[in-house]
């Protein structure tokens, strides 16, 4: 038999990778179009190995969740979520053909609870290293250890967060971050309660809860959850999140109202907005530059802070020394101005990433880009 944690190991990749084990066995705890999430059912007592891994079904299985199953043999494979050869961190999977029912109807293991009562979540810390070890000792994992780590050490396992507190809305993919234990352990809140984003603080404690086998209600910032989370530990575009096995339930869940001390409605605001432009080049494509220019101007009424995710460099999709982008934004800012008839110039905030090394197509260097509005054209 080939223990679950074996193929784990402490580090972020499989001692394994590439290696063909035979007989591993364990309790099927979730089931997808792909696969399963295979539990062990006899843990090590090495808090820095998983239990769990995902098994890559490449032939029919009848596996439901609750068996518990024998695979007979199968690839260590670490899949990358982002496609091959990209910076994203992997997910170690076991690519099976072959898996034996042994029992049905069988009862879970028990959740990990991750917060107070269980193992304690990095709250300053999301990576300190680049060694990929999940720890230095066989001691519990260290509260101050970071982030990345600390979900690594569950990838795939039940996990449990209790009194679980929303510190955002769900957004457009049903995704929805939370804190443990009403936020107690938890950085600086906002008024709104949110969780604020400090220069040594970037809040590893926030943790998403994704929708894969449940339907996610709508959820508003501050959202009181009346029952445990309880789900399976994923990994996909650049996040860890918990893949919820029942629906969650609501105790209060009221949107935020901004209100001025006197308790009415304030009379001034400040529009703030992200937009995915996905691999944007204003260089390369003048067409869809200005049809963002317009969905800007006219769709968004040109918020006052606009954060940009995937701009690409000056030279776009071409492989080369380039990681500027200062003229593809510059064109970009110019078509909203041309759209606006000059009522809105924005200035762009920008950080040039290394070259290559920050995920996109290759040579296309993409960043997140903050676009503040000039005010005073009028």
């Amino acid at each position: 038999m080939t223990p679950i944690s074996q193929i784990q190991g402490i580090t972020h990749r499989s001692p394994l990778e590439g290696k063909t084990v035979e007989k591993v066995s364990g309790v099927v705890t979730a089931v997808d179009g792909e696969g399963f999430y295979l539990q062990s059912l006899n843990p090590d007592e090495d808090e820095r190995t998983s239990e769990a891994v995902y098994v890559d079904l490449k032939a029919f299985s009848n596996a439901k969740r609750g068996d518990i199953v024998l695979v007979q043999n199968g690839l260590v494979k670490e899949w990358n979520p982002a496609g091959l050869g990209e910076n994203s961190l992997t997910i170690t999977t076991l690519v099976a053909k072959d898996v034996t029912v042994l029992s049905q109807n069988q009862p879970l293991p028990e959740p990990v609870v991750i917060g107070k009562g269980g193992r304690l979540i990095p709250n300053t810390v999301i990576e300190n290293d680049v060694k990929g070890y999940v720890g230095q000792s066989k001691e519990p994992l260290d509260p101050q250890e970071d982030g990345m780590d600390f979900f690594e050490s569950l990838e795939c396992m039940l996990v449990q967060i209790n009194d679980a507190k929303a510190v955002s809305t769900r957004n457009g993919y049903n995704e929805v971050s939370v804190v443990a234990d009403g936020g107690e352990d938890a950085g600086i809140f906002s008024e709104e309660g949110v969780l604020i984003l400090r220069e040594n603080d970037p809040n590893p404690e926030r943790t998403m809860i994704d929708d894969s086998f449940v339907m996610m209600p709508e959820i508003h910032v501050g959202a009181v959850f009346a029952e445990p989370l309880v789900g399976v530990v994923d990994y996909d575009y650049g996040n860890y999140r918990i893949q919820l096995l029942k629906k969650p339930v609501l105790s209060q869940n009221a949107p935020f109202v901004a209100a001025s001390a006197t308790g009415t409605e304030q009379d001034w605001h400040l529009a703030v907005a992200t937009y995915n432009l996905e691999n944007f080049s204003s260089l390369q494509d003048l067409e869809k530059s200005r049809k963002i220019a317009a969905e800007i101007v006219e769709v968004m009424s040109a918020p006052d802070i606009l954060v940009l995710q995937e701009i690409m460099d000056d030279d776009g999709s071409l492989d080369s020394q380039q990681v500027s982008a200062e003229r593809n934004l510059a064109s970009l800012i110019e078509d909203i101005s041309d759209l606006s008839k000059g009522a809105v110039l924005y200035q762009a905030l920008n950080i040039d990433p290394a070259r290559n090394l920050d995920g996109g197509l290759a040579g296309g260097n993409i960043r997140t880009v903050i676009l503040a509005r000039k005010f005073g054209i009028l």
